[in-house]
C-alpha cells in the first residue's frame, strides 16, 4: 500500500506495521489487498511524488552523514568524474554508480543499497587525487585518511551505526526457553525473528492493535505463549510495553523473563489456555497473501 511504502521510505517502522499487521473488519486477519508499485505510482501521483521527496532527503542525509564516505571525499569524486567526462571508463563507472542511486530515490533509500555507489565513488576519487601535483597531492591524502579514520569511527560507534553491538541475547533465551518448555503443537506469537527463528513453534504475528485485541487474536488463533521483548515493543508495539511492566497482567501469566544488554524480553502463558485451533494465524513477514514472508 501507498500508506506502507511511505512509512518505510521515512524510516518509520511502527506505521509501516501500522497498515500492514491492523486486523481488518473481522478483526481476525490483516488487510490482503496489494498493488503492484508501479500501479500505486499511477493511482497517486501525488502521493508518489512526496515519497520521491522523502528519497531526496534521505539520499541527502545519507551522502551528507560520514557512515558511507565524508563529504569532502564525495566532493572529491564528483569533481573527478567531471574532470573525465570524455572518458568512457569514466562514464561507465559513474553509470554504474549512479544506477542504485536512481533506484533508490525511486522506491527508498537504505545506506545498504548505496554501497556500489561508494565503491564507484571511491575509485574516482583515487583516481583525481592521483593527478594532482605532488605537493598537492600529499596533504590531501593526509587529509582523506584522517577523514575517513574520523568517519570510520563515528559510523561504527553506537546503536544508529555499521556496527551494532546488540545481538539480542535477551530474545534468543527466551525462545529457547520456549522450545524447551513448550508442548509440541503450541503457538507462539511475537514480533521479533529472533524468537520466531530459536522458539522452533509455529509463531502467529502479533497485530497492531491495543491490548485487549492482541490477547483476542492470541486465543482466536489458539496461542499458547505471548513473547514480548523490549526492543520490538519500544519500535512497533508501544501497546505491549507495559506487560515489560507489570508481574500478573489479566489473562496472561508470566513466565519466563530474560534480560541482558540492558533489554528485557518476557514470555507469557495465556491463562486460561485456548482450545486448539486447527486454522493457521498469519505469520510474521505478512505479505499479504496469506502467508509469513
Amino acid at each position: 500500500s501507498l500508506e506502507a511504502w511511505d512509512a518505510v521510505a521515512r524510516g518509520d517502522r511502527e506505521a509501516r506495521d501500522r497498515a500492514l499487521y491492523t486486523p481488518d473488519a473481522s478483526g481476525w486477519a490483516f488487510p490482503t489487498e496489494r498493488t503492484p508499485l508501479p500501479a500505486l505510482a499511477r493511482d497517486d501521483p501525488a502521493g508518489y511524488a512526496a515519497i520521491v521527496r522523502t528519497n531526496v532527503g534521505e539520499l541527502g542525509r545519507n551522502l551528507a552523514a560520514w557512515w558511507l564516505l565524508p563529504l569532502p571525499v564525495w566532493v572529491v569524486a564528483a569533481v573527478g568524474a567531471w574532470r573525465r567526462r570524455r572518458s568512457r571508463r569514466a562514464l561507465v563507472l559513474a553509470a554504474v554508480g549512479l544506477v542504485p542511486m536512481a533506484t533508490a530515490l525511486a522506491f527508498f533509500v537504505q545506506p545498504r543499497y548505496l554501497v556500489v555507489t561508494t565503491a564507484a565513488a571511491c575509485v574516482l576519487a583515487g583516481v583525481e587525487l592521483a593527478s594532482w601535483s605532488p605537493g598537492g597531492r600529499r596533504p590531501a591524502l593526509v587529509a582523506v585518511a584522517a577523514l575517513l579514520a574520523v568517519g570510520s569511527v563515528g559510523a561504527f560507534v553506537g546503536d544508529g551505526g555499521w556496527w551494532h553491538p546488540v545481538d539480542h541475547t535477551d530474545q534468543r533465551r527466551a525462545g529457547e526457553w520456549v522450545a524447551e518448555h513448550a508442548d509440541p503443537g503450541d503457538r507462539v506469537m511475537a514480533r521479533s525473528y529472533v524468537v520466531e527463528y530459536y522458539a522452533d513453534h509455529p509463531t502467529v504475528a502479533m497485530p497492531y492493535d491495543d491490548l485487549p485485541g492482541i490477547l483476542a487474536f492470541a486465543r482466536h488463533y489458539g496461542v499458547r505463549w505471548l513473547v514480548v521483548d523490549e526492543t520490538s515493543a519500544a519500535r512497533v508495539r508501544p501497546q505491549v510495553l507495559p506487560l515489560l511492566a507489570r508481574d500478573d497482567p489479566a489473562g496472561l501469566m508470566l513466565a519466563y523473563e530474560a534480560t541482558d544488554e540492558g533489554r528485557t524480553t518476557r514470555v507469557f502463558a495465556l491463562d486460561p489456555p485456548p482450545p486448539p485451533v486447527a486454522e493457521p494465524g498469519p505469520g510474521l513477514g505478512w505479505t499479504g497473501d496469506g502467508s509469513g514472508g
